[in-house]
């Protein structure tokens, strides 16, 4: 084996780590670390585990050309991507098809809030639904995914704010009845106006947000009369969402049922 291929190998399992690595960072962007991490990380153990015997196999058998080992590297790395993708869709689509389910005969006619922001309300509140379109996004100031999607959400509110469509965002204090209250409200605030967010904000207590049922962050909510039309969780929900709602109201409906297989008619 000529130097530079051992050279070659021998760094190699780098690979692993930047397979294991972007998934990670896939994950996180998608919206929070859960047990689908496993799939990629086992592809980046058995990538890794390739490259670490490929110099012992070389040295043993003059037959095991490198570029086999890379091949099989590369389609493992390519597996792993591929099915942590093909994973994570069915698992979202499992929880929005759950979700559209668990309100499929409730109603949400009203959303008692502590306290809001956009404009400031003190509280506490309620927020009436009945008689409203609104879009109900559930987040948190440490969900990136929450954070990377309040620009698309901005733009749409500032798109139909006047059209009769209402869009909140609901979230809740790690803190809300200890010391840190008053500075989790100021971090809160200051969050909102560094990301240019306008769009109503209402600060709930554990309960309430429990009601909306967030199976992962973001959630969105597609309400009309206090009825859920449509439920979607990540940042790829909430997009398809809002083509979704915005489709419709170009259409000139401004009022609808559930399709049959879930979503917007």
């Amino acid at each position: 084996m000529g130097e530079r291929l051992k050279m070659t190998l021998s760094l190699l399992p780098a690979g692993g780590a930047v397979v294991a690595a972007a998934a990670v960072l896939f994950e996180a962007r998608r919206g929070g670390f859960n047990s689908m991490m496993g799939f990629p990380l086992v592809f980046a153990a058995v990538v890794s585990a390739v490259f670490l015997v490929a110099p012992f196999v070389g040295r043993r058998s003059s037959r095991a050309p490198a570029s086999g080992l890379l091949a099989l590297a590369a389609l493992l790395a390519w597996g792993g991507v591929w099915s942590h993708q093909a994973f994570f869709e069915r698992e979202r689509e499992a929880l929005d098809r759950q979700g559209r389910e668990a309100f499929a005969d409730q109603r949400v006619e009203s959303i008692p809030y502590t306290r809001a922001l956009n404009p400031p309300d003190p509280g506490p509140g309620t927020l009436p639904l009945d008689a409203r379109q609104t879009l109900v996004n559930v987040w948190a100031t440490w969900c990136s995914p929450c954070v990377e999607e309040m620009p698309l959400l901005e733009r749409f509110w500032q798109m139909h704010r006047d059209s009769g469509v209402t869009l909140v965002g609901v979230t809740r204090l790690s803190n809300p009845d200890g010391a840190g209250r008053t500075e989790e409200l100021a971090r809160l605030e200051r969050f909102l106006i560094d990301r240019g967010v306008s769009y109503p904000i209402l600060i709930v207590d554990d309960d309430v947000y429990a009601r909306f049922q967030p199976r992962r962050l973001p959630t969105s909510l597609w309400l009309q009369d206090g009825k859920v039309q449509d439920y979607r969780v990540t940042v790829d929900g909430t997009r398809e969402l809002l083509k979704a709602i915005e489709a419709r109201l170009a259409s000139g409906h401004a009022s609808g049922t559930a399709s049959p297989h879930g979503g917007l008619p």
